[in-house]
């Protein structure tokens, strides 16, 4: 098993962080999210993966940092848009 397998089977957390990453990709692969589409709130966004605030800020931070998805501060806390690097790295999968 590798280092990365290894540490999510230690931190359920991780894992799913992990999962809400991949089901984010896959709205936005499968074109339920277009680029520059809003995602919405946050507190939308985590209801619609099932995951909470909490664990949609870590999957959103991982998705920022590699440019997947373009986080915009606004009054309710923030929002991000699907970026076309998004859709690129998707279709590569």
């Amino acid at each position: 098993m590798s280092d990365l397998a290894d540490a999510g089977a230690e931190r359920p957390d991780l894992r799913l962080v992990d999962e809400a990453r991949h089901r984010l990709l896959d709205m936005i692969s499968s074109g339920a999210l277009r680029p520059g589409d809003k995602l919405g709130t946050e507190r939308e966004l985590a209801a619609a993966l099932s995951v909470s605030r909490s664990t949609l800020r870590q999957v959103l931070a991982v998705l920022a940092q590699s440019g997947v998805v373009r986080r915009v501060p606004g009054r309710a806390g923030g929002t991000a848009r699907a970026s076309w690097r998004a859709l690129r790295c998707c279709q590569r999968r």
